[in-house]
């Protein structure tokens, strides 16, 4: 007998789990313990599906996050893998297959709530690719390991690892999840394709995992010979786009970020993951960037706080530093049009399609239909103050 499609609504997990556990080991393996805290709340005959299901979602990806880390080994997942396709089938029995592929979703959306609730940059597809590369016996730690053990030895190797692991080499849970939200791994990867990839992903953070201690004892990750400088005077200033500011500070930020960023101080990575966030903003409301651009450059902004590992002074230094970037190439902007403008980006409002009817002009290089239509600078600039007059006359 197939169940009432009204009841196939999975309930919400962050309503009944209490964020209480701290062991110091991350988001993952405190996601675990409030599960298991929770699931103690109820008997065996209050475990319905609608329940059940999507505690499975969220167990299954916190061991997977777990292992990411090197917490647990993979006969622990293949438990909880086991048990996660054994309720699955077992609802599945009694429904139909649109329900169950509806019902299915549903849970996992509520699990991810709950995660998101744990862990900053946690989307849906980084998830799930860490769920995948488990499945593959592709553990991030182990990776990372083993890809530098060919430069250093045991010792070396402990120092040079010091900042992004925990006790017993633990990797940090932000650095997990940043490695898959950044699209560092693929479903293709082996371990080995991994491991390479990891490295990558610590360089583009900064880390050049370089053993050998600084004078104050603490580990040598990056050339501290700028670190007093400001983030518009380390960037080199060449780009001179007919498209304006906002393009030519994208593209002098690439070639920082891609010949650079390994030497430079945590703060001028942070300054830079905050000034392209600005830019590529800029370039989508110009008309000049897709917005899965703008999405990409936020969640790593959002994210360089805790992958830096950074004090709140810092962060805030970081930011000064990258609009104050951002100002130097679009003067047309000020401060809060700057400001208006990343707020429209994220709630994914670009004006160059209504600019026209707006009043405001629509550039365009040469009459080729390949050659993109955009607003220029000033006029992103004007468009965004009319905003927020609207906003502010009308609330």
């Amino acid at each position: 007998m197939f169940w009432r499609k009204k009841s196939l609504k999975p309930r919400a997990l962050t309503d009944l789990t209490q964020k209480k556990s701290s062991t110091g080991l991350g988001a993952f393996v405190d996601l675990n313990n409030d599960l298991g805290v929770m699931m103690e709340s109820f008997s065996s005959q209050e475990l319905e599906p609608k329940l059940l299901m999507p505690y499975l979602y969220a167990r299954r990806i916190a061991n997977c996050g777990m292992y990411a880390q090197g917490v647990i080994e993979e006969e622990t997942v293949e438990y909880v893998e086991d048990l996660f396709f054994k309720a699955m089938a077992n609802v599945g029995s009694k429904l139909t297959k649109k329900d169950q592929i509806i019902f299915q979703e549903a849970s996992f959306d509520t699990a991810v709530d709950l995660i998101q609730a744990y862990i900053t940059g946690a989307t849906k597809d980084a998830l799930k690719m860490m769920v995948f590369a488990a499945k593959k016996e592709i553990c991030v730690r182990d990776a990372l390991v083993s890809g530098l053990s060919k430069r250093f030895d045991n010792e070396e190797l402990s120092e040079a690892l010091e900042p992004v692991v925990l006790s017993d080499l633990i990797l940090k849970a932000e650095y997990c999840i940043g490695f898959f939200s950044t699209g560092c791994w693929q479903l293709d990867d082996d371990f080995d394709s991994t491991a390479k990839n990891v490295i990558k992903y610590f360089n583009s953070l900064g880390f050049t995992m370089t053993a050998g201690r600084g004078p104050q004892g603490s580990p040598r990750f990056a050339n501290t010979d700028v670190e007093n400088a400001r983030l518009k005077d380390v960037v080199r200033r060449q780009e001179s786009s007919p498209y304006g500011g906002f393009v030519n500070l994208m593209r002098d930020l690439d070639d920082f970020y891609r010949n650079h960023s390994r030497q430079a101080s945590k703060i001028h990575n942070m300054a830079y993951a905050h000034a392209n966030r600005l830019a590529v903003a800029g370039a989508f409301f110009q008309g000049l960037a897709p917005f899965s651009d703008y999405k990409q450059a936020a969640l790593q902004d959002d994210l360089s706080q805790k992958l830096f590992d950074a004090l709140d002074w810092q962060y805030r230094q970081a930011k000064e530093q990258g609009e104050e970037i951002t100002e130097s190439y679009v003067p047309q902007c000020s401060s809060m049009s700057l400001g208006i403008i990343e707020l429209l980006a994220r709630q994914k409002k670009s004006f160059i399609d209504q600019a026209e009817a707006m009043g405001m002009p629509v550039k365009q290089l040469d009459s080729s239909p390949d050659d993109p239509a955009f607003m220029s600078t000033e006029d992103c600039h004007k468009l965004a103050m009319m905003f927020w007059k609207d906003l502010k006359d009308n609330g």
